[in-house]
């Protein structure tokens, strides 16, 4: 059962009497996913090289960018951010680790992070993910 429109753009002639057609294939009809990236890259934004003090516990929080191999910001890549277990170290609210997911700039933010007392060189691993494709880089601070 077909409606053929007599005025309007040809397009839409062509395409409604479609529709009507096989109204089944509407579902079909949607924008294609775009496929996963090739690669991941972790841009560090801020917090490479600080340096923290440890008697004021006030820190730096850790910020990184995911972005694709064309260096297009990934939206909604898993972000791990660890601290080490011992030796200068810290905690994000309580946790060696924080999961975080990116923002429309594929950016995020490691909020809370509290150095303990120990002085040296403070190694943040940074794990992130998205659709299977893998990245890792540390960021160095002091305390």
């Amino acid at each position: 059962m077909a409606i053929h429109l007599k005025s309007g753009p040809r397009w839409l002639r062509g395409g409604l009497s479609y529709l009507l057609i096989f109204p089944w294939t509407l579902p079909f009809v949607r924008a294609q996913e775009t496929p996963p990236p090739d690669q991941l890259s972790i841009v560090v934004v801020d917090g490479e090289g600080a340096i923290n003090h440890v008697r004021q516990r006030a820190s730096r929080d850790p910020i990184v960018r995911i972005e694709d191999e064309r260096n297009r910001p990934i939206v909604g890549a898993t972000v791990v951010f660890t601290l080490p277990a011992d030796g200068a170290s810290g905690e994000f609210n309580g946790s060696k680790t924080s999961t975080l997911v990116t923002d429309n700039q594929g950016q995020v933010v490691a909020r809370g992070l509290k150095v303990n007392q120990t002085p040296g060189k403070l190694q943040i691993h940074v794990n992130a993910s998205y659709r299977g494709v893998r990245s890792r880089t540390t960021i160095t601070q002091f305390n």
